[in-house]
């Protein structure tokens, strides 16, 4: 196939091509197998023919008798199974000859053909050579007629003509290529209707798809075609994919809600703030007390413009590079600059163990977040007098790190929110913008690893245990 037919080809419908492989495949089939047959039959006929042709020798040759050195055959003797009839397809001819080759008797049916004198060759040979009558095809033996002595006194010539034999075999390869031809067509047309049926599902998946509203949610592709198939599965798949994309779709809307609010609150406050001072002059400590506190709300949107970059980048940074850190270490350094923090809140932060070659494939300055994030969280959620303690350990081939506290917890069924973008739990008195458990866990599923969340309720502590895997040391 050239390629510009290769090009038209791809350009078919799936049905379409579907049926061309299938009717190139059953035409080639159906010819092997009419090429089979036929070969089968062509041999077992001529098989049939000359096993027939020497039995008829055999039989005449056993009637033949020699009278003063000549060989005689009384014709009428032969017996009436003898099939000694004119042009039949099994119509045998036959002459008795001398040892000069000259006829000293041939059979009746020779009178009906007086033309009929072939030139033969009278040696002997092995089975039954074609030869040629007038025009046509025939077989002819040859037995050598001996007297009581054993001396050859003449030839039985035995023929029979494959004319007829021919024409049933010519008319065997019509039937064969029309049958072939008409077999064919019949399943090719059954087997494109039978290829539109078996497509009608991507039909409909495809006219559903192209149906759906991108502004709409909870639309869905139809599953049900009749049978549970591939189709149906690859339906069901899409469906859980278009309903991962609305989920997505709708955290996507909160997150932008939630943004805004976020910022806008903080922006709304300057705003207040510049207002007032500009409406009520004051002396310059005013002034100071102004900016102070415009100050903080600028710091808090700084807070939240920093959180959302950490999360962007930790979201979009699909190859992030595997720079093996100690846990450990990080863990001690981000732990000696929150202890100021949490003695101010009055929260005891403790490293309970703290096992060595704890190597992670996250470089220093993203595992110092996912710590830092972790253990704030706790110091946030913990009232005074609580604790919140780290803890780093090693299983198999992971190292794992714990964060637990004995604050204010949440329920089973915040488990999965609290990862979510500007969640804040509705416990607690601590203020935060609810990005830190999910700039944490952006930044741990990106590295390979996981993170989940445990709390067995209100005011019963939380516990966040992070699995990484290990960086074996080359030593």
């Amino acid at each position: 196939m050239t390629k510009r037919g290769i090009y038209v080809f791809s350009r078919l419908s799936i049905s379409t091509r579907l049926t061309v492989w299938y009717g190139l495949a059953l035409v080639t089939l159906l010819f092997l197998m009419g090429v089979g047959v036929y070969t089968g039959i062509h041999l077992s006929l001529h098989a049939d023919f000359e096993a027939q042709l020497e039995a008829d020798e055999a039989l005449i040759l056993s009637r033949v008798q020699v009278v003063d050195g000549l060989p005689e055959l009384e014709w009428e003797s032969l017996p009436r199974s003898l099939p000694i009839r004119i042009d039949g397809p099994l119509g045998t001819y036959v002459r008795v000859l001398g040892t000069s080759a000259e006829p000293l008797g041939t059979s009746p049916n020779f009178e009906e053909h007086p033309d009929w004198i072939p030139t033969l060759p009278l040696q002997a040979q092995a089975g039954a050579p074609a030869t040629d009558w007038v025009g046509l095809p025939a077989r002819t033996r040859y037995a050598p007629i001996e007297d009581g002595e054993g001396a050859v006194v003449g030839t039985l010539e035995v023929t029979r003509l494959e004319s007829e034999l021919h024409r049933e075999l010519h008319r065997l390869r019509w039937i064969l290529a029309i049958g072939g031809l008409i077999g064919a067509a019949l399943a090719i047309a059954s087997g494109y209707a039978l290829a539109k049926q078996a497509l009608l599902p991507v039909s409909l998946i495809a006219a559903a798809a192209r149906h759906i509203d991108p502004g709409l949610s909870g639309q869905r592709i139809p599953t049900e075609f009749g049978a549970h198939d591939e189709l149906s599965d690859l339906a069901s798949t899409l469906n859980e994919l278009l309903e991962r994309l609305d989920a997505s779709f709708e955290r996507e809307r909160r997150f932008r809600a939630d943004a805004a609010h976020e910022m806008f609150t903080p922006i709304s406050a300057m705003r207040s703030e510049i207002d007032v001072t500009l409406r009520h002059p004051r002396d310059g400590s005013g002034y100071v007390g102004t900016l102070r506190t415009l100050d903080e709300h600028l710091m808090r949107l700084s807070r939240i413009v920093d959180d959302l970059l950490h999360l962007a980048r930790a979201e979009s940074d699909t190859t992030p590079a595997r720079v093996p850190a100690d846990l450990r270490e990080v863990t001690r350094e981000v732990l000696d600059r929150l202890r100021g923090p949490a003695e101010a809140g009055g929260v005891i932060l403790s490293l309970q163990s703290c096992e060595p070659g704890c190597q992670v494939p996250i470089d220093a300055v993203h595992l110092a977040v996912v710590v830092e994030n972790l253990v704030d969280n706790a110091l946030k959620y913990t009232p005074s007098g609580g604790t919140a303690s780290v803890g780093i350990g090693a299983e198999r081939d992971q190292v794992i790190l714990r964060v637990r506290d004995t604050g204010v917890g949440f329920s089973p069924e915040e488990a999965e929110r609290v990862f979510d973008r500007f969640y804040r739990s509705g416990r607690g008195t601590a203020r935060g913008n609810g990005l830190g458990l999910s700039i944490a866990k952006a930044i741990v599923t990106a590295h390979g690893g996981s993170i989940e969340a445990f709390s067995s309720g209100a005011n019963m502590g939380a516990e966040f245990l992070v699995r990484l895997p290990a960086v074996l040391d080359s030593d």
